[in-house]
């Protein structure tokens, strides 16, 4: 597999990964340095799967690892770009070739990147403005035409939920949804079509539904109940992006997921203890394995549950 996400500069850190556990569910110790919450990424670099982690380090910047997404062939940690992060990064693949990632920046602007896995490059960290209280949350999307867009979703001014979204020439500037949030937002793409993203400020899973083809530009609010630490990781899966699910630390300081098909799930428990970490997590399209990332003592672990777990 061509590791096109690392550079030369290594992670300070340890740097080789270490399997522990039997059976369904594996973790691999990435070392590093980091802090808060790992996005991780499912993409195809050269058209093979793989597993990419990004990270803010103790230094402030990002830092990407990538495994095979079979546990093995992880590359090390690499240094993205020289921008100072004030909140951890948001990544998405948005499509099998192309990782797009949003952050805090300097004077609480929102700055965005982009990989493009085919050329082996990255883009300069670019400024969105905006003005962020916490860290973004950043969703693929299809339009009318079935062309991929971003949203990215933030805590602005007064705690009031903001949009910025990407057509693949322009970005819109920030749009005040007029809907209040607590803090930093986990968001995925749903039905293809438009974004769900998660508050977590009240301990429970707060979901904000944006439709957008179906419900224009209302805001939908539900509760998905339990009680959680930190923030969740929504993962959605299928062509249609028609399933749904919630990765979050619960009860007994466990990983729990819950999900949706038509229908909701109750909450189930993972066998795997995380401390006081929240998960960042992917699932392919297709279905198959789910990777979580997590810090524990700025050392970054990776999980893999296999589908069956789920």
């Amino acid at each position: 597999m061509n590791r096109s996400i690392v550079f030369a500069a290594a992670f300070t850190g340890a740097m080789t990964a270490a399997v522990a556990g039997a059976g369904a569910i594996e973790t691999y110790d990435l070392g590093g340095s980091a802090l808060g919450t790992p996005s991780v990424v499912w993409y195809k670099p050269g058209g093979s799967d793989a597993v990419a982690v990004f990270v803010r380090g103790t230094d402030g910047h990002m830092y990407a690892q990538v495994g095979d997404g079979q546990g093995a062939g992880w590359s090390g940690w690499a240094p993205i770009g020289d921008l100072l992060l004030k909140s951890d990064p948001a990544c998405v693949a948005t499509t099998g070739a192309l990782i797009d990632c949003v952050a805090v920046g300097p004077d609480n602007n929102v700055f965005h990147i982009r990989h493009n896995a085919k050329s082996f490059t990255w883009s300069e960290w670019e400024n969105l403005g905006g003005f962020a209280t916490a860290a973004p949350g950043i969703a693929r999307n299809t339009d009318e035409d079935g062309a991929v867009m971003l949203n990215v979703f933030v805590s602005g001014p007064q705690n009031l939920l903001f949009l910025n979204a990407f057509d693949g020439d322009d970005w819109t500037d920030w749009q005040n949804l007029e809907v209040k949030v607590g803090g930093t937002l986990t968001c995925t793409d749903i039905l293809v079509v438009g974004a769900h993203c998660y508050d977590t400020s009240s301990g429970s899973p707060v979901q904000y539904s944006d439709l957008t083809r179906t419900s224009g530009s209302d805001i939908l609010i539900a509760d998905w109940q339990g009680q959680v630490i930190g923030t969740v990781s929504p993962v959605v899966t299928g062509e249609a992006g028609d399933t749904l699910y919630l990765f979050a630390n619960g009860p007994g300081k466990r990983l729990w997921v819950k999900s949706w098909h038509g229908a909701f799930s109750e909450w189930k428990n993972l066998p795997v203890a995380i401390a006081n970490a929240s998960p960042g997590c992917a699932l392919r399209p297709v279905g198959g394995n789910v990777w979580c990332g997590i810090v524990e003592d700025n050392a970054v672990k990776m999980i893999m549950v296999e589908a069956n777990d789920l």
